[in-house]
């Protein structure tokens, strides 16, 4: 909550501890109060829970229904995780398949040039023999 919330929060009667927090720059936040063990003692916010004095948590709430939903969802997340990675798997196939028809495309052109090459050369030395024969014939 905000330093407004807070503050309205003192109007309506809520506890003494949430007023004393105040909104400060964060470097302040984290570096001061992680070093000053008297922030803890007043039970002030404090970003990691290791540094937390047992018992500083009076009351954990949860809303019902999020909680149903996230009790009774694990196997609607467990399936839509295997659709994603089926998905991904699928994908991955085409793209590999696609890669492997263009590498061959590759290789049938080379091989075409190559023999196109060699049949030109086959070519012009046929040419070069038939006008040797017909000077001396």
């Amino acid at each position: 909550p905000g330093a407004a919330a807070l503050c309205e929060g003192a109007k309506t009667g809520a506890s003494a501890e949430m007023v004393k927090m105040e909104r400060k720059p964060r470097d302040q936040r984290f570096g001061n109060l992680v070093s000053e063990p008297d922030a803890v003692k007043q039970g002030q916010y404090m970003p990691w829970a290791r540094f937390q004095k047992p018992g500083a948590v009076k009351e954990v709430t949860f809303h019902a229904d999020a909680r149903k939903a996230y009790l009774t969802g694990f196997r609607k997340r467990k399936t839509e995780r295997s659709k994603v990675a089926k998905k991904n798997i699928v994908s991955k196939e085409l793209k590999e398949k696609r890669k492997d028809k263009r590498d061959n495309m590759r290789e049938l052109m080379q091989s075409y040039d190559e023999r196109q090459k060699k049949m030109q050369a086959m070519n012009q030395g046929i040419e070069e023999a038939n006008k040797l024969f017909q000077k001396d014939g």
